[in-house]
């Protein structure tokens, strides 16, 4: 069949419909049919890449994604895509290199997204001190960015920075329901990779440091979330003697972390052990 490239984008048109619609069978069908008529449709390969890795495909997600960045080398959407199956794969490498070249590509008001996924890349390396540079810059760009306030207090919490609780406060401040759901997430992946790693985190950053509210907050949402509601509330306890106006803020994680406490049943067969020494 002769190509016809208005034929084309309308399928391609349509397939984002159908993607915004949750339609991703269909969105995947317009998208390839499109593509048999017009296989450089980089734009094109990029719609079907997303499509694809949120329907798990991640492996033809990345496929698409190189295909588009073969035709377009400075398509910085294509990169931007790329980088997060590859984060998704555990590729962290990978997507650091693809955030880097967006950011050669993409004008710097744009950038504040691009600098707090790469910090959260970072992060996941363990490159703290890499990732609150980044964070910081995000927020510079665009002061609003709640994540990037979130990341910023979680990275300061692993430096030890004590002022990592203003970077939470203000989170509340800006969106408060999205917060204590943003919290509560990391604190379930962080269970789901090593429960004991992470109450030891907390014991030795009180061994070190009494008075860390957050060390107290992120011990009693851990314990909250593996079912020990007693000794978890003993710590939001300590934490609100420390800060009483964190009250509000302390009641919104509790009632979240509620809501989540059937999704990491299980991952303890143990009592965890709730002292700080």
């Amino acid at each position: 069949m002769a190509a016809n490239p208005e034929h084309a984008e309308a399928l391609n048109n349509r397939g984002i419909a159908h993607h915004a619609r949750d339609d991703r069978q269909a969105a995947l069908a317009d998208f390839d049919r499109a593509l048999e008529i017009r296989p450089r449709y980089a734009e094109c390969l990029v719609n079907r890449a997303t499509t694809r890795q949120i329907v798990g495909d991640l492996a033809g997600a990345v496929a698409d994604f190189d295909r588009a960045i073969g035709i377009r080398p400075g398509y910085a959407d294509a990169y931007f895509g790329r980088a997060g199956v590859l984060a998704a794969q555990g590729d962290l490498a990978g997507a650091l290199a693809d955030y880097d070249q967006v950011l050669r590509l993409i004008p710097p008001a744009a950038a504040a997204p691009v600098y707090h996924l790469r910090g959260g890349i970072r992060f996941r390396q363990r490159r703290f001190a890499e990732a609150l540079l980044d964070f910081d810059t995000a927020l510079k760009i665009q002061p609003g960015l709640c994540m990037a306030y979130i990341s910023r207090g979680n990275v300061r919490y692993h430096l030890r920075d004590l002022a990592g609780a203003a970077d939470y406060f203000t989170a509340f401040q800006l969106d408060a329901p999205a917060t204590a759901a943003e919290i509560i997430r990391l604190v379930v992946l962080d269970l789901r990779e090593d429960v004991e790693g992470v109450l030891e985190n907390c014991r030795k950053h009180l061994r070190i440091s009494p008075d860390d509210a957050i060390a107290y907050v992120r011990r009693g949402l851990t314990l909250l979330l593996l079912g020990w509601e007693p000794e978890g509330l003993a710590d939001f306890e300590q934490c609100l003697h420390r800060h009483p106006d964190w009250k509000e803020q302390i009641s919104m994680l509790v009632a979240t972390a509620r809501q989540q406490v059937e999704a990491v049943r299980g991952l303890s067969s143990e009592r965890p052990t709730p002292s700080p020494g």
